[in-house]
């Protein structure tokens, strides 16, 4: 999870203002687990704009793409700690996102991901999964 406090509220005048929305200049996450950073393109009566929306779970993740039709989401990286919590990051390119098999989904988590350049798809924690499983469904394809 994303963890911030009212230190870190900027003020943002009502008429620059998304409705519901709340802004703050710094966030900390609450653990070390891995995060994902997603670029929508995105259309309104203004134009089309891009839009990056961090993650903190995979459930979420798997929600916000089927939420969104082809072509909105550009890219997803993910991000995990390389050194449990000395606060190295490392950034992956994610080219693909599954939904995976029922039979699957209780060990494997909500999605499975090929990265960037790699062949196989990997689980939730990064583990190489069995190829061609009946019933996965591909959510999402980027440009990775």
């Amino acid at each position: 999870m994303f963890v911030t406090t009212h230190n870190f509220a900027v003020p943002v005048p009502r008429t620059l203002r998304e409705p519901a929305a709340d802004y703050w200049a710094a966030f900390r996450l609450s653990n070390e687990a891995p995060w994902f950073l997603i670029t929508l393109s995105l259309a309104s009566s203004e134009g089309d704009h891009t839009q990056t929306v961090g993650v903190a779970w995979e459930s979420t993740l798997r929600n916000l793409i089927e939420t969104y039709s082809e072509g909105v989401v550009l890219t997803i990286r993910r991000l995990s700690s390389t050194d449990r919590g000395a606060g190295s990051w490392r950034m992956e390119d994610v080219s693909e996102v599954w939904r995976p098999a029922p039979s699957e989904e209780e060990f494997a988590g909500p999605v499975l991901f090929r990265f960037g350049g790699q062949t196989e798809l990997r689980d939730a924690f990064c583990a190489v999964v069995k190829a061609n499983v009946p019933g996965r469904k591909l959510l999402v394809r980027t440009a990775a």
